[in-house]
This record gives C-alpha cells, sequence and structure tokens, in this order.
C-alpha cells in the first residue's frame, strides 16, 4: 500500500472514532432533554430546544463519522460516496439553521393551545444565518470534491 494511504487511513481512524463518541454523547444528551421536557409540568421550551438542536449535533457528527470511516476503508477522499455524504451533511447543517426553532415554536404552540404565527425575523437571527452559512460552505466543498472526484478518475485513467 503506498505510504500516503496508510497516513490517510491512520488520521480517519482517530476522526471517525471521535465522531462516533461526539455522536453518542448527542444521542445521550438528546434522549435526557426530551425526558425532562416531558416529565416537567411546564414544558419549558429551552429543554425541547436543547433537544432539537442534539438531535441535529447527533445526526450531523453521525454522517460525518460516516464519512470518515467511508473515506478510511477506501483510502480515497475524492469519491462519489464522499461527494453525496458531503452534500447530505450540508442540507443537513442546513436544516439545523431553520428547524430547530420553527419546531420549538410550533410545539410551544400547540401545547399552550395557541395559534401565533412565526415571524420571518425569527428565523433570520445572526445564529440561524451562521448555521446555514456553514452549511453553505459544506455544500461549495462537495462542488471542489466533485472536481478532484474528475481528476481522480483521469489520474486512474492515464496510470
Amino acid at each position: 500500500m503506498n505510504g500516503n494511504i496508510m497516513k490517510l487511513k491512520k488520521r480517519t481512524k482517530v476522526d471517525y472514532i471521535c465522531s462516533f463518541i461526539c455522536s453518542g454523547i448527542a444521542f445521550f444528551i438528546t434522549i435526557s432533554e426530551l425526558v425532562i421536557f416531558i416529565s416537567s409540568k411546564n414544558h419549558p421550551e429551552s429543554r425541547l430546544l436543547n433537544c432539537t438542536y442534539a438531535a441535529f449535533m447527533f445526526l450531523i457528527t453521525l454522517i460525518t463519522g460516516l464519512l470518515l470511516l467511508q473515506i478510511h476503508r477506501n483510502g480515497q477522499p475524492f469519491s462519489k460516496k464522499t461527494v453525496n455524504m458531503l452534500r447530505i451533511l450540508a442540507v443537513t447543517v442546513m436544516l439545523c439553521g431553520v428547524f430547530p426553532d420553527v419546531i420549538v415554536r410550533i410545539i410551544a404552540n400547540a401545547v399552550q393551545n395557541n395559534s401565533a404565527m412565526i415571524p420571518v425575523s425569527f428565523l433570520l437571527e445572526g445564529k440561524n444565518l451562521a448555521i446555514m452559512g456553514t452549511g453553505a460552505a459544506i455544500g461549495i466543498i462537495s462542488e471542489i470534491f466533485i472536481y478532484g472526484y474528475e481528476l481522480q478518475e483521469d489520474n486512474d485513467s492515464i496510470a
């Protein structure tokens, strides 16, 4: 095996193990926040918000761990699977910028028997825009990986 591939496999092994550990922690936090939200009498919105963010962190770290595991197994970061997983990760991160606040608002209104609308300005807060911008940056990186994948195919066909 090529020395560069061995170095890549060593780096990605530690990375995917750390991602899966973080994923397990996020899953535990999601469950604990959900249990606290359901068991409390006044249903605090902050617990539900923590639960939804933790659920998205679980998904993000799980997808990242699977991506790193796939790179570790193949020894090639530029593959079609990598590009697809990066795109899924980008969409998940962008949804994380909008969904938690919307879900909390909808459930809080349902619990309180209230039918208030969700203002657009509420969704365009700084943290939400930053999270959606991070998702967009990951999407741009996936496009760069498409170019790297095509270069890899050209290189493999020449060699």
